[in-house]
């Protein structure tokens, strides 16, 4: 089953590569085939998900949409990283493991309810290939660097993402265009860098997941609003780069009906799973 996570892009967030405390990794290890993990169980207060959690391990949105709608607050709000651009990943998760730890997050804003479909599947589920940082090389770091920081300059350039454009002109002394996929060029502004420094001696697990599809969308409010002139402009924009992003409501409709039976006293996950087959098969 195909579910999504809200991470940052760690290109662009506060002081760029001039940054020495490291936060906002995952999407890094992302790209490479790795899930990664600090050694800390995320609770959060406001989900019913939270008392069956035993174990560390990775919160989903079941939706697309929801995930991308949810993005820049959660990026900016919650984890208070100033960016423009965050990023929406994609698994691909058996069932009965999205199925284990399931109900909704509250995400609700003054006097307007949203309650979001959610999953929590345990570290121990994504997989037994589990090795730490310092296992891997320094060259294989800065491989993983350069291709992630590629990745994000054609995400700035396609966003048009105006600070991070200046701030990365200024620090390559040329103009965007002329970097990407350029990594010799990418490499000489990285391994001089503080940001360079932090990662190859950052340690964490990581786990080589199956269920990483490596599709990785990019979420930048500003351009939609330059760009896009309603929900379904959005929709477009996310399903021609591979994404089921669904705004209907006939679709909304059969996530009221999930949420229903997700309550946290009386859930009926035979309901739930019979919907689920409707809606995402």
């Amino acid at each position: 089953m195909k579910v999504y996570r809200t991470v940052p892009d760690s290109f662009v967030s506060n002081r760029k590569l001039e940054q020495k405390s490291l936060r906002g990794l995952e999407g890094i290890y992302y790209q490479a085939g790795y899930s990664s993990f600090v050694g800390k169980i995320g609770y959060h207060d406001y989900n019913n998900l939270s008392k069956d959690i035993k174990n560390e391990g990775k919160y989903f949105f079941l939706f697309a949409e929801d995930a991308i709608m949810e993005a820049n607050y959660l990026i900016s709000v919650y984890h208070k990283l100033n960016m423009d651009t965050c990023l929406v990943v994609e698994y691909d998760i058996p069932e009965e493991l999205i199925l284990k730890i399931i109900g909704y997050g509250d995400y609700s804003v003054d006097i307007q309810s949203l309650y979001l479909i959610e999953s929590y599947v345990e570290k121990g589920d994504f997989g037994n290939l589990i090795i730490t940082t310092n296992e891997i090389s320094i060259e294989e770091k800065t491989e993983i660097l350069i291709n992630s920081l590629n990745e994000s300059l054609k995400r700035i350039l396609e966003c048009q993402s105006y600070f991070d454009m200046l701030d990365y002109i200024e620090y390559f002394g040329k103009k965007l265009e002329s970097v990407i996929d350029n990594k010799q060029e990418i490499e000489k502004v990285l391994i001089n860098s503080c940001f360079y420094n932090s990662f190859i001696s950052e340690e964490r697990q990581l786990i080589q997941s199956p269920y990483i599809t490596g599709k990785v969308v990019p979420v930048n409010t500003n351009f939609w609003n330059s760009k896009f002139q309603n929900y379904d402009q959005i929709a477009d924009y996310y399903q021609n780069i591979g994404i089921d992003c669904n705004f209907s409501e006939k679709q909304k409709q059969c996530k009221r009906e999930i949420l229903y039976y997700l309550q946290q006293d009386n859930q009926d996950k035979v309901k739930v799973k019979e919907l689920l087959h409707q809606i995402k098969h």
